[in-house]
């Protein structure tokens, strides 16, 4: 494993071994977009994430799933340059809103479970206790038969 300094938003890359096939997987949470300077360190962070997720399966080809708070709307242009980048999809179903965990399903979804080369099944969001966010969980399955 290793963890990545971006500033005060540090992320994590692991690489796991299941059923003898490899997995990379990214933990991140950027920078929040509350005013212009963390709107731009935001979409650096995401810059950087997407130069290691290329990195990451040019040197060790594998399929890679980040999940965390990314602090990014679909509906954001940084969206599309991030997953163009990437290479980084989401679900083809509903993604469930995750902030403000109060708002429950009528929040918005900043929060995300995302795949390079897996198979990415339904997500379901629950309570946090203690925290503004719901948390996210979800089914992932390799394309590939080992």
């Amino acid at each position: 494993s290793v963890i990545h300094d971006l500033e005060e938003e540090p992320f994590i890359e692991a690489t796991l071994m299941i059923d003898g096939r490899r997995l990379h997987v990214i933990a991140v949470h950027t920078q929040s977009p509350w005013n212009p300077a963390n709107w731009r360190e935001r979409d650096q962070q995401l810059g950087h994430i997407a130069t290691v997720v290329n990195e990451l399966s040019q040197r060790e080809p594998a399929p890679v799933l980040l999940m965390g708070d990314c602090n990014l709307s679909v509906a954001s242009p940084a969206w599309s340059r991030f997953a163009a980048a990437s290479g980084l999809l989401r679900v083809s179903q509903h993604e469930p809103s995750s902030w403000r965990s109060e708002l429950g399903p009528f929040g918005i979804t900043i929060d995300h479970i995302l795949g390079r080369d897996l198979a990415l099944g339904r997500q379901h969001a629950f309570a946090l206790p203690g925290s503004d966010h719901r948390g996210l969980s979800g089914t992932i399955g390799f394309l590939t038969p080992p």
